[in-house]
């Protein structure tokens, strides 16, 4: 499965940027979130690497805002659990 792309045009500050790539990747995890609910091997595993590359974004970003660092860590949680 390969990631969603983030529209950067007109981006011009970090916050900026976290903002559009955290927001796409979330998008990419709520539209996998089926593979949860039907349990397909398939589904889950894309929906679970969806979730690695939300987390991965929350923890590039939270030097800007410390709040990212509780979510990230659920993810992690998420993604241990889903194998």
């Amino acid at each position: 499965m390969k990631p969603e792309p983030v529209l950067l045009r007109g981006v011009t500050d970090s916050t900026e940027l976290a903002r559009r790539v955290l927001h796409t990747r979330l998008r990419e995890v709520r539209r996998l979130a089926g593979g949860l609910e039907r349990r397909d091997q398939l589904g889950l595993h894309n929906f679970r690497i969806a979730c690695k590359r939300f987390r991965y974004a929350l923890e590039r970003f939270d030097g800007l805002e410390t709040s990212l660092e509780a979510p990230a860590k659920s993810f992690a949680l998420l993604q241990d659990a889903l194998g």
